[in-house]
């Protein structure tokens, strides 16, 4: 089982959203970089839509089912990254 590590550092995007970019490393030195903030989510919502409409073009309900859970954890991730994004914009207001 590989082993990973995190490194993170904030930014503003390019429409004044803070975007924190992951790069986390595998036991074999590989990195994997990705993004975290309000798009987090995302991937997995397309991924999913893309595997429920997959398996309703083959007839699959399991696929279909699969891409519906994937489409709800995508909208939990986002609604969990739009609270946490909230709740830093309040502190940072809370200094000033």
């Amino acid at each position: 089982m590989a082993s990973w590590e995190s490194s993170r550092s904030s930014k503003a995007g390019s429409k004044g959203f803070r975007s924190t970019q992951v790069v986390e490393t595998d036991s074999e030195g590989s990195e994997h970089e990705h993004e975290q903030g309000p798009s987090q989510g995302r991937p997995e919502r397309h991924r999913g839509k893309i595997q429920e409409e997959a398996g309703k073009l083959v007839g699959s309900t399991d696929q279909q089912v699969k891409g519906l859970k994937n489409q709800a954890k995508g909208k939990s991730q986002k609604g969990v990254g739009d609270l946490k994004e909230a709740v830093s914009d309040v502190k940072e207001a809370a200094k000033k």
